[in-house]
């Protein structure tokens, strides 16, 4: 006869019994012993505990400023429209801006006219800024107002747009003017006369289409700089910038350096290197191949 295993229930019973005469129990743990303890009791109707978890007692995470501390670096801002983002650096550093050049490509008078810019222009000025009208980004290095014998620490560019590139024109021939204006401007940053060793090139940039298509990243490589890092741009962190609505969602910040050319110069009495002369290549191996 074939045996019949039958389950045993009770101690489900005596749960079931403790359960609807002391309520759900937990099982907590204390110092050398396991105890049960009652759970805590939930609100009517609702899924949730009668005493919410208590709130994380870390601050909240505050959108990062890359510019907070740079009062006393030389900083040069480009394109800038109605200087609000330099008067709103002058705000961050309480008033102090002896070391900040703000440029724009714009007459002095067609600035002037729109909405705060006066109020922007004296706010830089009062801190002790330079403001600068009718420079072209493009040619930086050959500029009479910034050719003086002085490099800067930060040169910021945001949200650059050609002249022109956003009316009229198809998406093509636009991003190639884009292209030319962010070229040009990395190429008089790696050239060596406008930044100090070690010094960035910061470029502001929306994300998506059609930014993500002028590849700054690699014009940037090609000019000869080094991609430093991408930070989120925030405008909220910068008081009375009104360009923020070019900003976009998640629009970014790159910055660029210069690669330390000493550190890869060839070592005094090393072999010297292929140039990328031809002649001097095959002129070099020939008297590799006289040699014992």
């Amino acid at each position: 006869m074939a045996k019949v295993k039958v389950r045993d229930n009770r101690g489900q019973a005596r749960k079931k019994a403790k359960i609807a005469q002391h309520g759900k129990m937990m099982r907590v743990q204390k110092v050398g012993s396991h105890k049960l303890a009652p759970a805590a009791p939930r609100g009517g109707g609702g899924g949730r505990s009668a005493n919410p978890r208590p709130a994380s007692s870390e601050p909240s995470r505050r959108p990062h400023n890359p510019y907070a501390k740079d009062s006393p670096r030389r900083v040069l801002l480009l394109g800038e429209g109605d200087f609000s983002f330099g008067a709103a650096l002058a705000t961050l550093w309480g008033g102090q801006c002896e070391q900040l050049v703000a440029t724009t490509l714009e007459s002095e008078a067609s600035v002037l006219a729109e909405g705060e810019a006066a109020d922007n222009v004296e706010m830089i000025r009062a801190g002790g800024g330079r403001v600068l009208f009718g420079i072209d980004a493009t040619s930086l290095c050959t500029s009479a107002p910034l050719a003086v014998k002085r490099r800067f620490d930060r040169v910021v560019f945001n949200f650059p747009l050609a002249s022109g590139a956003g009316s009229g024109r198809d998406l093509q021939a636009a991003t190639q003017a884009n292209q030319a204006l962010v070229r040009a401007v990395c190429s008089n940053a790696a050239a060596g006369g406008l930044l100090v060793p070690g010094g960035e090139l910061h470029i502001a940039l929306p994300r998506g289409a059609p930014f993500d298509g002028w590849g700054v990243p690699m014009l940037a490589r090609l000019c000869g700089l080094r991609v430093k890092s991408a930070v989120p741009f925030s405008p909220a962190v910068f008081p009375g910038y009104s360009g923020g609505h070019a900003a976009g969602a998640g629009a970014l910040t790159y910055e660029f350096v210069v690669p330390d050319r000493a550190s890869q110069a060839p070592e005094a009495g090393g072999k010297k290197k292929f140039d990328g002369d031809a002649a001097a290549m095959n002129k070099q191996r020939r008297r590799k191949g006289r040699k014992p």
